[in-house]
C-alpha cells in the first residue's frame, strides 16, 4: 500500500508538471498567432479589404480564446500543486466588462444574436483579480453564445445590499454569500450573464459546479 501510494503521488506530480510544461510550450506559438493577426488588422503588411478584415478578426479572437484555455490548464496545474497566485487590485467595472465583451462580440454577431450591456458608470470600484474575473466572464459568455440559437445575451451589473435577493430568470432569486467570519456585512456587486437559451434544469444546477461535470455529457469511459 505504501508503494502504491508513493507511485500515485509520483504520477500525480508528473501529471501536474506535464500540464505546466505543455501550457508554457503552447503559449509561445499562440502569442505569435495573436501578434501577427493584430499586425495584419493594423495594416502593417498592407491595408486589408473589407472581405479580409472579418476573417483576420476571427483568427485573432479564436487564438486569444485558445490562449485563455491554455491559461486555464496552467491555472489547474498550479491549483493542483497549491501554487495559484491571486493578484487583487481595484478595477472600474464598466470599461472592464466592455473590453471583455469585445473578445466574444464577433462570435455573437456571427450567430445573429443581440448583445446588451447594462453596467452603470457610477458603480463603486471592485477589488478582485482582473485576470480571473475576465476568465470567468469569458467562460460564461462563451457558454451563452454556444447554447443560444436566437434572441440575445445581456450582461448586467448592480449593487446588492446585505440581505437583498438578486432576481433570477426562474423567479427563485439568489442570495449573495454571507460575510466571512470576523468581517462586517457589506454590499456586493452582482455581475450577471443572461441569455435566451434553454437554461439549466433545476435538478442539474447543483452538480454542474462539481469538477468536470456537464449537463448531457454523454457516456463516460
Amino acid at each position: 500500500l505504501e508503494r502504491l501510494s508513493a507511485e500515485l503521488l509520483a504520477a500525480n506530480r508528473a501529471k501536474s508538471e506535464f500540464l505546466a510544461n505543455i501550457s508554457h510550450e503552447l503559449r509561445t506559438p499562440l502569442n505569435a498567432i495573436v501578434g501577427f493577426a493584430d499586425l495584419l488588422r493594423d495594416g502593417v503588411y498592407g491595408e486589408l479589404n473589407p472581405r479580409q478584415a472579418g476573417p483576420v478578426q476571427r483568427i485573432e479572437v479564436s487564438a486569444t480564446h485558445l490562449r485563455q484555455l491554455v491559461d486555464q490548464i496552467l491555472d489547474l496545474a498550479k491549483i493542483t500543486a497549491g501554487r495559484l497566485e491571486v493578484h487583487v487590485e481595484p478595477i472600474d467595472l464598466r470599461p472592464f466588462v466592455l473590453d471583455t465583451a469585445s473578445e466574444v462580440e464577433p462570435l455573437i454577431n456571427e450567430k445573429g444574436l443581440s448583445l446588451s450591456i447594462a453596467v452603470g458608470a457610477t458603480l463603486p470600484r471592485v477589488r478582485t483579480d482582473p485576470s480571473h474575473l475576465r476568465q470567468i466572464l469569458v467562460n460564461l459568455l462563451g457558454n451563452a453564445v454556444k447554447y443560444t440559437e436566437q434572441g440575445g445575451i445581456a450582461i448586467r451589473a448592480r449593487l446588492v445590499k446585505p440581505g437583498e435577493k438578486l432576481p433570477s430568470r426562474d423567479g427563485a432569486g439568489m442570495t449573495p454569500p454571507a460575510a466571512a467570519p470576523g468581517r462586517t456585512e457589506s454590499a456586493w456587486i452582482a455581475l450577471q450573464v443572461v441569455d435566451t437559451g434553454p437554461g439549466i434544469a433545476a435538478d442539474d444546477r447543483e452538480r454542474i459546479f462539481e469538477e468536470f461535470e456537464q449537463v448531457n455529457a454523454g457516456p463516460r469511459g
